[in-house]
Order: structure tokens, then sequence, then C-alpha cells
């Protein structure tokens, strides 16, 4: 074997490894565009449930926000029933308040407001 036949084997060699190399590589990044493209949608599901969930907070806190006072002005109308509030200091002032003034016609309510305020659990 000459020496420019031993050049060209060598040549021909690496260029048979650079092109193995080379289709490896085509295969591994293809595989890590996959995994890239799976991960994307993960991310883009968890994004859309965290808006959801954000979205279902900022509703519950409205509501919850609204509730307390209506519950407070309503609770002798309807009979304690879906009454939720978190403290009762406030109501438990004015039955309070209204029981120092011994008004006949508020006895009742503020009777009524304190059986109501002893079943609540809170």
């Amino acid at each position: 074997m000459t020496a420019n036949e031993k050049t060209l084997a060598t040549f021909e060699t690496r260029i048979r490894q650079m092109i193995l190399r080379f289709q490896e590589l085509k295969k591994e990044n293809q595989e890590l565009y996959g995994m890239l493209e799976k991960n994307e949608q993960a991310v883009k599901q968890l994004r859309a449930k965290l808006e959801q969930q954000q979205n279902d907070y900022n509703s519950l806190k409205m509501a919850k926000m609204m509730e307390i006072p209506m519950a407070t002005s309503l609770a002798p109308r309807i009979g304690c029933r879906g009454l939720s509030v978190t403290s009762t200091s406030a109501l438990q002032s004015s039955v309070t308040k209204r029981n120092k003034e011994n008004k006949p016609w508020q006895n009742k309510r503020t009777d009524y407001i304190s059986d109501c305020m002893s079943t609540m659990r809170i």
C-alpha cells in the first residue's frame, strides 16, 4: 500500500465515523425535541390548571367577602342556615349592646341571635 492509498483509507474511515456520529446525534436530537415538546405540553396544561385555580380562588374570595356582611345582617331572618362568619365578635357586641338597652321588642331577636351564635362552629 502506498502512502496515498493509506491516507485515502484513513480519510475514508474518518468520514464513515463522522457519518455514524452524525446519525447518532440526529437520533438523539429527535429524542430531545420529543421530550421538549412533551414537557411544553405539560407546562401548558399546568399553567391552564393554575389559571383555573387562581380564578376559582378569586371567585371564592369574592364570594366570602360578600358573604360575611350578608351573613351578619341576615342571620336573624334566615334562621342561621348558611351562616358562615369567621368571627362573631360583631354579633356578640350587638347582642350585648341590645341586652343592655332592655327593649322588650328586641329581646326575642337578641335571644334568637344568641342561640344562633351558640350553635355555630367557629
